[in-house]
């Protein structure tokens, strides 16, 4: 059951509400303390995201967890997606497991800080993992594929302002232990 608005609103901290403030850029030694800040500042987000949810799950026993693994314990092959792709993601996940294929998806649900202990435990024992980017740097890559190369033998799919259909994500999977390529658009 989905929890009342009620419950919800009970479950939230509190709303501050003060004197609303501009504050411009640091200049000078300021502006690598204040860099430094933000990124201790972003790691420690990690425990304050895990607890939150740990609230959450034994409040209302849902369990939203940073990085959601789909049918991903004896995947050879997986595509990693962040947002609304990891519907239509599982459909075709479905669609390969009921042919036989050992097909599994990753939904990172949490993007900074990012999870990369728990992305890197989901896909150490996958042959490959195709990484669908929503946004490319020209000349570059996407976030999502920069951040997850490292982790596992990642090939990237970009697929930028486009709905990607059932039949593209069976595509990437086939590309995925067919061909050796490194980056697919998905069009």
């Amino acid at each position: 059951l989905v929890p009342t608005e009620k419950k919800i609103g009970n479950f939230l901290p509190k709303l501050k509400t003060g004197a609303a403030k501009t504050v411009g850029a640091p200049v000078d030694d300021e502006y690598m303390e204040m860099r430094a800040s933000q990124h201790k500042a972003m790691k420690n987000a990690a425990s304050v995201i895990k607890n939150v949810q740990d609230k959450w799950d034994e409040k209302f026993k849902r369990l939203y967890p940073t990085v959601e693994k789909y049918m991903m314990d004896d995947a050879e092959y997986a595509i990693v997606v962040a947002g609304f792709h990891s519907s239509t993601g599982k459909a075709a996940v479905n669609r390969l497991r009921e042919q036989g294929e050992k097909a599994g998806l990753l939904r990172i649900r949490v993007l900074r800080p990012f999870p990369e202990d728990e992305i890197k435990e989901a896909l150490q024992q996958v042959k490959k993992a195709g990484v669908v980017d929503q946004s490319v740097s020209p000349g570059a890559t996407g976030q999502l594929y920069t951040e997850t190369r490292p982790l596992c033998n990642a090939v990237r799919f970009t697929s930028i302002g486009r709905h990607i259909s059932e039949k593209d994500f069976i595509d990437m999977f086939s590309k995925l232990k067919t061909e050796g390529k490194e980056r697919f658009w998905v069009m």
